[in-house]
């Protein structure tokens, strides 16, 4: 267990020694609460109108004030706004870009942390989160980030504190953010303080509150995860993906948000949920064996045979007529390996079966190619499918 840091010292006690644009800004903040634009063009009109809206911004401050959390969030976002982004003269551009980030504490802004319930909050904890090598991390609010090595880690969150692959037991603020990171080549499972069951898949990160508090439960999803949700009718349980937002009072599915997959869906197996794209009012209800996709702002409703789209739960990959090219991009994440298709034709081969994922990926390997007149040549963690007669 190990301390975790922005890789800058108290970031908002040193800002205006920064460099960087935020440093001017914050600078010019500290000294007048007003914009100087001495060193604008006249021939930059744009630059002007932008400095005359920092001015009113610097006058509406108010004595609002973030907590820690947020306070580490928005200084993630200013450093990722001003970082390695070449600077000319003042870059009033820049400036208002970071202006309105400082600007979110107080007025209207202050939505962006508070206004939108809690899945904004959660998505920018999501977008820090980043994967650190082989190791499952289970990053605190605390700032504390606990290394999970285990192919297959199971965390539990119960009365005496969270426990860990039912050994180590650690005490945590019971309203804060946790986050689950798995890296590709692991998988997880977790148990929330309601007793809600979620096994989440290679690649995967979820952001969730240590414990559940208010009329809804609420979390955020990246990647891919299967939620057996417990029943509580007086507090829905909400699951946040960059695309959709879908409603549950108790029951069992499956969602995949993968930032590198042009789609989403959910896949239901028991009960009845109801989802709809992020930001939208247009909701659509699904009964098992039905699946939900979202793709280009619409979302299609088609049945299916929920074991394919779930069997990676158990260990297993249940595929019929299936593209190589969706199932190599599975087998690469569950295995951490590069495996490449060099040709459309090869992509669209069909496989249909079942493998085991258990079992050496050279197996796997085998398998695959026994049913579709491929051969595969393996160097490190490098696998190229290709044409037998080739």
């Amino acid at each position: 267990m190990h301390t975790i840091g922005w890789g800058r010292s108290s970031f908002f006690e040193n800002i205006s020694q920064e460099k960087s644009i935020c440093g001017k800004v914050v600078s010019l903040w500290k000294k007048s609460h007003t914009v100087t634009t001495e060193e604008l063009s006249p021939d930059e009109p744009e630059e002007h109108k932008t400095a005359e809206n920092l001015q009113r911004l610097f006058r509406s401050l108010t004595e609002a004030s973030l907590s820690p959390e947020e306070k580490e969030l928005l200084g993630q976002r200013i450093l990722a706004e001003t970082e390695e982004k070449p600077v000319r003269r003042l870059g009033w551009r820049r400036i208002a870009a970071v202006m309105a980030l400082l600007a979110l504490p107080v007025g209207a802004a202050y939505f962006y942390f508070r206004g939108d319930g809690t899945r904004k909050k959660m998505e920018e904890i999501a977008r820090l989160a980043q994967p650190a090598g082989d190791a499952t991390q289970l990053i605190l609010n605390s700032r504390k980030t606990v290394l999970l090595e285990k192919k297959n880690s199971d965390v539990y969150y119960g009365r005496e504190g969270i426990r860990i692959d039912s050994l180590s037991v650690i005490r945590e603020e019971t309203e804060a953010f946790n986050t689950l990171v798995v890296p590709y080549g692991k998988r997880a499972t977790l148990t929330l303080s309601d007793s809600t069951r979620i096994w989440l898949n290679s690649g995967s990160r979820l952001v969730y509150p240590a414990r559940f508090t208010g009329d809804s439960r609420e979390v955020f999803l990246e990647g891919e995860a299967y939620f057996s949700v417990s029943h509580d009718a007086d507090h829905p349980f909400w699951v946040h993906t960059r695309d959709l937002k879908t409603r549950v009072l108790g029951t069992e599915f499956d969602i995949s948000s993968y930032s590198d997959d042009q789609e989403s869906y959910a896949v239901l197996t028991k009960g009845s949920i109801e989802l709809a794209p992020e930001g939208s009012s247009r909701k659509v209800q699904l009964v098992p064996g039905m699946k939900a996709q979202y793709h280009q702002s619409s979302i299609q409703l088609s049945k299916i045979d929920v074991v394919e789209y779930v069997s990676w739960r158990e260990g297993f990959l249940a595929v019929r007529k299936a593209p190589l090219r969706e199932i190599v991009k599975k087998l690469s994440r569950y295995y951490k390996m590069e495996l490449i298709l060099p040709d459309e034709e090869i992509a669209q081969e069909r496989f249909t079966g079942k493998l085991d994922l258990q079992d050496d990926p050279t197996h796997v390997f085998s398998a695959l190619c026994s049913t579709t007149g491929l051969v595969y040549h393996l160097k490190g963690r490098r696998v190229v499918f290709e044409k037998l007669d080739r």
